[in-house]
């Protein structure tokens, strides 16, 4: 028999309870999303032939739903094809088909080229005040690993012989991901530094680099500036141990913030009694953000990226914080209204 209106708008029901994609469209205005889309554009059509042009919010959609899922391009195309839930988000009928893995692509790299990523996560940020959840409670300082594939044993061999790889090869290396170590574990890929709200644990700064950059040397550019009241709780600024030295703490009193970063033991120096207690306290503010990377790692699978060059890495990233935000976004909406309805 034919499926009728009524019985997709059946199935529709039924996924709404458990469907936080529709509750990002219900508390979400997209529209200065769409504006910014807008900016990207594809040659015209000639003499009325060719297909029409994709809607850009649709596109800047589609890379949220691969940051919320940590989907490929070809995985995204397929599931938006397969998936009811991901077609009424995209605002696609039943019938429609998803844009292809290749458009998708395309899609990201004029976003890339035009630095638009980062005029996207200021535009949520603008949201987020506007809604009422300005930066409060103090700033979190930490960055986390991103992932990318490492060279193979084969490559890494041949490059040791100085045999020169092939062009095919070449093209399977990421030149810009570098490899490091942290408790004796190796990481390769990047890293995604972030400073988060202590109230609302919401990524307000990010910055993408390389692995092998010490944490300690983006510390600074995440910080914002001090209020104007001295004591106000959100010039408190938390982060671990990495982050403290005299330099650094200098630095901190010179620009008005409170230092709340970790105490940090020594060779032949062990921690005081009194400075455990002290960063016992400091961690039930600075685990906050470990939520957040939590979040990310569980809800989100993971930050692991398929692409290659730091420029690209950094648009991942940066979806992948801006969905974080959108999720979170949803979830302290939902908690207002049950406040309000009590």
């Amino acid at each position: 028999m034919q499926a009728s209106f009524f019985d997709v708008e059946d199935c529709y029901a039924r996924l709404d309870r458990q469907d936080h994609l529709l509750k990002l469209n219900s508390v979400i205005n997209w529209s200065g999303l769409a504006a910014l889309m807008g900016q990207i554009s594809f040659e015209g059509k000639v003499d009325g032939r060719g297909r029409h042009p994709l809607d850009g919010l649709r596109m800047a959609k589609i890379l949220i739903l691969q940051a919320c899922n940590s989907l490929s391009d070809e995985m995204a195309e397929f599931l938006i094809n397969d998936r009811l839930r991901f077609k009424r988000f995209l605002g696609l009928d039943v019938a429609e088909k998803s844009p292809d893995a290749k458009t998708i692509w395309l899609w990201r790299e004029r976003i890339k080229h035009s630095g638009l990523h980062e005029k996207i996560f200021a535009w949520f940020e603008e949201e987020l005040c506007n809604a009422g959840f300005a930066a409060q409670g103090g700033q979190i300082v930490d960055a986390t690993f991103v992932p990318t594939h490492k060279p193979t044993g084969k490559h890494t061999k041949q490059m040791a012989a100085e045999i020169p790889l092939s062009a095919r090869q070449s093209e399977q290396i990421d030149p810009d991901a570098t490899f490091t170590k942290k408790r004796n574990e190796s990481h390769h890929g990047y890293k995604n530094h972030v400073r988060i709200d202590a109230r609302h644990k919401l990524i307000r700064a990010a910055e993408t680099t390389t692995a092998s950059l010490h944490d300690s040397q983006k510390f600074e550019d995440m910080l914002a500036p001090a209020s104007a009241q001295p004591e106000a709780e959100e010039n408190a600024v938390y982060a671990d141990s990495a982050y403290r030295s005299t330099e650094t703490e200098a630095n901190l009193a010179a620009a008005g913030l409170n230092s709340q970063v970790h105490e940090r033991a020594y060779k032949n120096k062990p921690l005081t009694p009194e400075q455990k207690a002290k960063n016992r306290e400091k961690s039930r503010i600075r685990v906050r953000v470990e939520h957040m990377f939590g979040h990310m790692n569980t809800a989100m699978h993971g930050l692991m990226i398929h692409t290659i060059g730091l420029a690209r890495a950094k648009v991942k990233v940066t979806f992948k914080n801006l969905a974080y935000n959108m999720q979170r976004f949803a979830f302290l909406m939902r908690q207002r209204q049950q406040h309000q309805c009590a």
